[in-house]
């Protein structure tokens, strides 16, 4: 939740504008709008997956007060580095309790909690190997198509889902399973020299790989290397 409210915050400040003037040619931050963070404790398949939907309305108040429209199509370009902050932000805040984190995938920014098997995650996470199935069935992999298959593929939502009930199951099998995630109580922080290491290298395979790239596409890129180097949007 303190995530979400984060997040929320980082776009009304950076993310919301507004198109005006003959063919919204005049683009216009006005650093305001309203939304909605929805949390939900379980996925389609009653596992417990706990995530929060970010509800955004279509308007946005400018500086003399008129309601406009939100440049929708800037917000959704910027899908995958709201990911990889949120993601930054989640791992620094578990480390920082002790938890430790091992990354499986740094160009896009995936970790799991060390200790959890990739047997364990895939106890629960039957909604995405319904999904993959399918998606080996395709013959394209397009982000289209994935939505597709994804909306295809989910049943409808069970609203009378038992979460104390889902709890107490999860529970019973973690310990069953012999989980043992140890605190690391050892000062880990990484110091400026090897945060500023990660960022150069990032740089230096950016420009090995495309003439030209954008400001959130550096960040998005860093924050995605530097996980375990807890480097946050602000450095």
């Amino acid at each position: 939740e303190e995530t979400s409210n984060e997040m929320i915050d980082l776009i009304e400040k950076k993310y919301i504008r507004t198109r005006r003037g003959f063919g919204g040619k005049t683009l216009e931050h006005t650093h305001n709008f309203i939304a909605a963070g929805i949390n939900h404790e379980v996925n389609r398949n009653d596992e417990l997956d706990r995530h929060v939907h970010l509800f955004i309305p279509n308007m946005t108040q400018t500086k003399e007060g008129k309601m406009l429209t939100i440049d929708i199509r800037y917000l959704m370009k910027q899908q995958k580095l709201f990911g990889a902050i949120s993601r930054s932000k989640l791992a620094s805040k578990l480390q920082r309790e002790g938890i430790e984190i091992e990354v499986d995938d740094p160009q896009h920014g995936f970790y799991h909690v060390k200790g959890i098997s990739r047997d364990i995650e895939d106890n629960f996470s039957t909604r995405t190997a319904e999904i993959e199935v399918e998606k080996a069935k395709s013959d394209s992999i397009s982000a289209a198509s994935s939505q597709a298959i994804t909306l295809k593929t989910r049943k409808a939502k069970n609203h009378k889902v038992d979460i104390d009930k889902i709890f107490s199951d999860t529970s019973y099998f973690l310990k069953n399973a012999g989980i043992n995630i140890e605190l690391n109580t050892q000062n880990n922080e990484v110091n400026e020299q090897e945060k500023k290491m990660i960022f150069d290298d990032v740089l230096q395979q950016m420009e090995l790989k495309n003439f030209s790239f954008t400001h959130d596409e550096i960040i998005q890129n860093v924050l995605n290397a530097g996980l375990s180097a807890q480097i946050q949007l602000n450095e």
